[in-house]
């Protein structure tokens, strides 16, 4: 009967110990997913902003409304957002440019960097996006 009574809290101290590493795990996967979300964000934040450039007509390399536009396709939360354009009109196709937009931002894990101190994983990643597109214009 003794040493019924002594197991009690086995079962208390296996579930704390399981329960922070599914913790940590659950957070992993919740920081991962929030990085995909702005890549993705991104991603179609230049999508966007390609487009938009295809329909001006006085397009200039790092024109500011791209950049502003392309800015304020981005959700506020990720903040410091580098946009550059480039323009070629030297293309063998006559009347036909194309125009790349490139987006860069740094994108921080969890504040303090709670997994970049006890696991091998960079407290920061640097995300960049770019899209070409093809468009022509009249003679």
């Amino acid at each position: 009967m003794n040493r019924l009574r002594n197991n009690k809290g086995q079962a208390l101290v296996e579930f704390t110990l399981v329960s922070i590493v599914l913790m940590m795990f659950a957070l992993g996967v919740a920081e991962f997913a929030r990085a995909w979300y702005y890549d993705n964000a991104l991603e179609n934040a230049v999508r966007a902003g390609v487009r938009y450039a295809t329909e001006l007509t006085d397009l200039a390399p790092n024109d500011p409304r791209i950049q502003s536009y392309v800015q304020g396709q981005v959700p506020s939360s990720l903040g410091g957002v580098t946009v550059a354009t480039a323009v070629n009109s030297n293309l063998s196709f006559g009347t036909e440019k194309s125009v790349t937009v490139t987006a860069t931002c740094s994108f921080s894990f969890l504040e303090g960097g709670f997994f970049s101190k006890y696991l091998d994983i960079p407290a920061s990643l640097t995300l960049s996006r770019a899209g070409t597109m093809y468009y022509k214009r009249g003679t």
